[in-house]
């Protein structure tokens, strides 16, 4: 489906300015990049993934944001876990519990806490 959307240009070089056209093109860009994020049509959009109660923690985009409540520090096992599920609440709770706890076995300790959601989790290199 989609978002549809018109674009209407008004003024008196409107068809002989070289500029308009680049600029229309750049306006329909920035309305694709944004449909893509935000669609709610779109399965891979990140509307449609919070929809889904899918939800990444880790460092990669904005380095650490989760602390080990008994250290006070960065965590360090694990560089990110991402937690799928039934609600967004649960999986953004579980992800960061997953992400403070660490160890090989979060996708184990996910599970036995709360059936129905999934874990992936990216170890860091030694």
């Amino acid at each position: 489906m989609g978002t549809q959307a018109s674009l209407h240009l008004r003024g008196r070089r409107i068809d002989s300015d070289a500029g308009v056209e680049p600029a229309v093109a750049a306006v329909f860009g920035h309305l694709r990049a944004a449909d893509e994020l935000f669609s709610t049509y779109r399965p891979g959009s990140q509307v449609s993934a919070l929809r889904r109660g899918e939800l990444p923690r880790g460092t990669a985009a904005r380095g650490p944001q989760v602390v080990d409540p008994h250290t006070g520090t960065d965590p360090g096992g694990l560089q990110a876990v991402t937690v799928t599920g039934p609600t967004l609440l649960w999986a953004d709770v579980f992800a960061t519990a997953a992400f403070a706890r660490g160890g090989e076995d979060v996708a184990e300790w996910v599970a036995t806490r709360a059936p129905g959601y999934e874990v992936a989790a990216l170890a860091r290199a030694p």
